[in-house]
């Protein structure tokens, strides 16, 4: 039997003071206590109210963790509670207040470790995890026009490209499934598809 030590779960984080309920997350071992690694929303709630961790769940796989991740999220957002996981805090103080650039960047290092430490398969997985959490989502008149001025002047991403590597000869449906199989940025492989960048890691893709 696995013990609960080995396994992933799900949590949550409340205020020490009012036991708000503010920040949900997926770890393993002591993930759910540590304080590294946490964005600025995160620190600030903490820094002026405490904060209470509860164990919600406890999943064999990853996979599953996530899933009841964005499953209680959701719930949470039902019911009006504001989150501090970083997305949610990206949307809601976006509009009036700046991300340091040296906040964006180490995130943006952070994420990039964590998402080239995984397998193909995993990336695949969790982008199917994503679009199944996401569909059915009703977007807000705001956010409506918020992604409509940044989609301004860029390609559609529904209008999705074959793409060759043209290092190793494989075809891909789009620049996405490239990105994941190769594990290379998809931004660097539109790049080189449209000449602006030779290659990207030592492979060269070209649009079909």
């Amino acid at each position: 039997m696995t013990s609960l030590n080995t396994m992933f779960y799900t949590y949550i984080h409340r205020t020490a003071d009012t036991n708000e309920v503010f920040y949900v997350g997926k770890g393993k071992n002591k993930r759910a206590s540590d304080k590294n690694n946490r964005n600025v929303w995160w620190h600030r709630k903490v820094n002026k109210h405490g904060y209470i961790v509860e164990i919600v769940a406890y999943w064999p796989t990853e996979t599953e963790a996530l899933q009841h991740e964005f499953f209680l999220i959701q719930c949470f957002e039902a019911m009006n509670i504001t989150l501090t996981n970083i997305f949610k805090a990206l949307g809601k103080e976006r509009n009036n207040k700046k991300v340091s650039p040296e906040s964006c960047k180490n995130y943006s290092k952070g994420r990039k470790k964590w998402w080239a430490a995984m397998s193909p398969e995993e990336k695949l997985n969790r982008v199917e995890i994503l679009r199944k959490a996401n569909l059915g989502r009703t977007l807000s008149d705001e956010r409506k026009k918020a992604l409509s001025v940044f989609r301004t002047g860029r390609p559609n991403p529904k209008a999705c490209k074959p793409v060759l590597c043209v290092t190793t000869g494989e075809f891909f449906k789009s620049v996405s499934e490239a990105a994941i199989k190769t594990v290379r940025d998809p931004a660097h492989i539109v790049k080189c598809c449209k000449g602006k960048a030779k290659a990207t890691k030592g492979l060269e893709f070209a649009y079909v």
